[in-house]
């Protein structure tokens, strides 16, 4: 089975090592996420490496992405080296590997540094969304605040997370610093983004309304916008985005119980 392997030069020592990848993913115990795609943390060669293998695909898709579409490993390998060429940090690519048998993908991994960090945005956000005088609850709308910030930094050199959601941003506290690193990356976007696409871009991350509106107040003081026009924009793109969760909750439903 052809297996086609790209690894980032500074990481070229490191090539038996990932050649031989799937006894290295078998034998690893480290499981940091294990839904639908598995992610280990494994040490090769002296890294601590983050290995994400990718479900193989189901056919149709696992045709089409064996013959035409570019693989999500491959993407999530060259959308990391566009991100770090833009400044925006994510963790450092090193490889990419897949098997391609009878034009179909098989199997496919995604390794990168991995990234020491203290938490997701998702505690944070869970914090932050009680809205109290709280010390706590202070600190972890200032960090939320910064991420508004960090978001903005991301859209203003064209870039788009298509997956921004509160377990896909990593941080890290360095002397009073907050540090971020943006993960699950295959799916992105490159290119001059409206401001309806940026606020969109925040919808998935709480179903709080005081927080979005806190949000967007924050998005509308850095970008120099009106922060009425941000609010509106932001809340409307949240109805829009519960009313299509509600439908294909409904479309589930209503499959299932005419099978």
């Amino acid at each position: 089975m052809p297996t086609t392997i790209s690894i980032a030069p500074a990481y070229s020592r490191l090539e038996n090592d990932i050649v031989n990848i799937d006894a290295a993913f078998a034998a690893g115990e480290n499981i940091l996420y294990d839904v639908r795609n598995t992610i280990k943390k494994i040490e090769l060669g002296g890294h601590l490496l983050a290995v994400k293998s990718f479900r193989p695909p189901k056919w149709p898709q696992s045709v089409i992405y064996g013959r035409w579409r570019t693989s999500k490993a491959e993407r999530s390998f060259k959308n990391a080296q566009a991100l770090i060429a833009s400044g925006i940090p994510t963790p450092q690519p090193v490889a990419f590997t897949q098997t391609i048998h009878n034009g179909r993908l098989t199997r496919s991994y995604y390794i990168c540094e991995y990234f020491e960090h203290d938490c997701s945005m998702a505690p944070v956000l869970e914090k932050a969304a009680a809205l109290e005088p709280r010390e706590d609850v202070l600190a972890a709308t200032e960090i939320l605040m910064r991420f508004v910030d960090f978001s903005y930094r991301m859209h203003e050199s064209g870039i788009l997370h298509r997956d921004h959601n509160t377990g896909n941003t990593l941080l890290r506290s360095v002397n009073n610093e907050v540090l971020f690193s943006i993960i699950d990356i295959n799916r992105m976007k490159f290119g001059k983004l409206s401001l309806r696409a940026r606020l969109n871009n925040f919808v998935r991350l709480t179903d709080n309304t005081d927080l979005l509106k806190k949000m967007a107040q924050r998005y509308a003081h850095v970008a120099d916008v009106d922060p009425l026009t941000c609010v509106r924009i932001l809340l409307s793109k949240k109805q829009s985005h519960l009313r299509k969760l509600a439908l294909k909750r409904r479309l589930k439903k209503f499959i299932r119980g005419n099978r």
